[in-house]
């Protein structure tokens, strides 16, 4: 929970949907994918190349690719409507964040 947290703290708020979007498919792609990936480090049957025919390795890379092709069209799609969307409202200038926003308020 700890790593989830810190990995989506670095992200800007553009990316965090984009990012959570393709590491909960990358998840369920190597779960559903888990035992095949197990198959072929080890022999299952040796002699018999027909138990696991597909380097899945290779298809799930396969799947992959795809899935973090479409996060970052969708996470740089989001940053520069985002970025656009503050220049017509601030007239092109970024507002300067207050110090709560910052960290450095002092109680």
């Amino acid at each position: 929970m700890r790593w989830r947290v810190a990995a989506l703290r670095v992200a800007t708020p553009s990316w965090r949907a984009p990012i959570r979007f393709a590491l909960f498919v990358s998840a369920m792609v190597l779960i559903a994918a888990a035992w095949g990936l197990v198959g072929q480090a080890i022999g299952v049957q040796p002699g018999n190349a027909h138990v696991l025919p597909n380097h899945y390795p290779t298809s799930v890379a396969l799947i992959l690719v795809p899935v973090w092709a479409v996060a970052t069209g969708w996470g740089v799609t989001a940053h520069h409507r985002r970025r656009n969307y503050r220049q017509r409202t601030t007239g092109g200038a970024r507002p300067e964040p207050d110090a709560a926003a910052r960290g450095t308020a002092r109680p």
